[in-house]
């Protein structure tokens, strides 16, 4: 198991010793959760710590949790969107049996000090029970179950661009939503008029960029990726009006993708939680041109302050910045 400062607060507070079977839900992502514990998680990190193709019977990696392994109590890890953190006690108020106590951890700057003092429908007053490495330990238990329809939690909305409607579809916590984005809307200006034949969307969010592109420019067939199961159920309903043939695809980096393109287009993720995390999109760019067809190009746009293109000329022979303001950068690789 991950040895950062939530896990260490439940180590000391020892709650392991009292229920032998839990379940972890949004778990760091190097956690490795054996039985007779299980996971939920909402990202597919964890791919990247197992064989190749293999997950536990235990671990859900999904948007919407079913309830197969039976625990004696829940540890939530608290994500820091507020929607995301209620889109997940929603479905474990409708899932887990009653009575089940229920653990949720998270850093002082993550929000949780505010989340006490929260009324959480089905479940009992939320105690303080823990707190230390800069985190604090909340419980509380399931008193009431809750009904759970999952469409009532899908939002879909007409996106203006350019005097132009674009339906898109978002959940809890997928980047963006309800509006386009600055760097994405800036992106899609300065999109390249040759971008065509196999098409893949890496980092898709909502799906707008893989939406647009089908729209605007002459695709074969368009891959939509992200590591986020809610990004990719969310472009997955975006998408879904689309004629040109696609696919949504979860993976971390390329480590579910053996595909290759004849473009790869990217607003590429920079962060994790509060921290800035390079790590993800570094490995993904070091990967890129064994995912290209000869003649292949790479377009991203990122913050200017990134040093994304700086890793690209360290793979492509010729780098070029498309277009540059005073907040993001596009560039061009091939």
């Amino acid at each position: 198991m991950s040895l950062d400062s939530t896990w260490r607060l439940l180590q000391r507070q020892g709650i392991f010793e009292h229920h032998p079977a839990f379940l972890f839900v949004n778990p760091p992502a190097d956690a490795l959760v054996q039985s007779p514990h299980s996971s939920w998680r909402l990202y597919a990190h964890e791919r990247a710590y197992q064989a190749p193709g293999t997950l536990l019977p235990s671990e859900q990696v999904s948007a919407h949790f079913e309830y197969t392994t039976q625990c004696d109590a829940a540890v939530v890890f608290l994500p820091k969107e507020k929607k995301l953190s209620d889109f997940i006690l929603a479905q474990l108020a409708h899932q887990l049996p009653l009575h089940t106590q229920v653990y949720i951890v998270g850093p002082n700057d993550g929000g949780i000090r505010s989340f006490a003092k929260k009324a959480i429908p089905g479940f009992a007053p939320l105690q303080k029970v823990g707190s230390g490495n800069h985190c604090q330990l909340l419980t509380t238990e399931l008193v009431h179950q809750q009904d759970f329809v999952a469409e009532q939690h899908l939002k879909k909305q007409n996106i203006v661009f350019q005097e132009r409607q674009y339906p898109l579809a978002f959940l809890p916590g997928v980047f963006g939503e309800g509006r386009l984005d600055a760097g994405t809307a800036f992106f899609l200006e300065h999109m390249p008029a040759s971008v065509s034949g196999r098409v893949l969307d890496f980092g898709c969010g909502s799906g707008v960029i893989s939406y647009w592109l089908q729209q605007h420019r002459n695709l074969e067939h368009m891959m939509a990726a992200d590591l986020s199961t809610l990004a990719t159920s969310a472009a997955a309903h975006t998408l879904a009006a689309c004629q040109t043939p696609y696919e949504v695809r979860l993976s971390d980096g390329f480590y579910a993708i053996s595909e290759t393109f004849d473009w790869i287009v990217t607003n590429p993720p920079f962060h994790q939680g509060k921290a800035t995390d390079y790590e993800i999109t570094s490995r993904f760019i070091a990967e890129l041109k064994q995912h290209l067809n000869p003649g292949g190009q790479v377009v991203m746009v990122a913050n200017s302050f990134l040093p994304w293109p700086n890793l690209l000329q360290a793979s492509f022979q010729h780098v070029q910045t498309l277009a540059k303001n005073n907040r993001f950068t596009i560039t061009l690789a091939r």
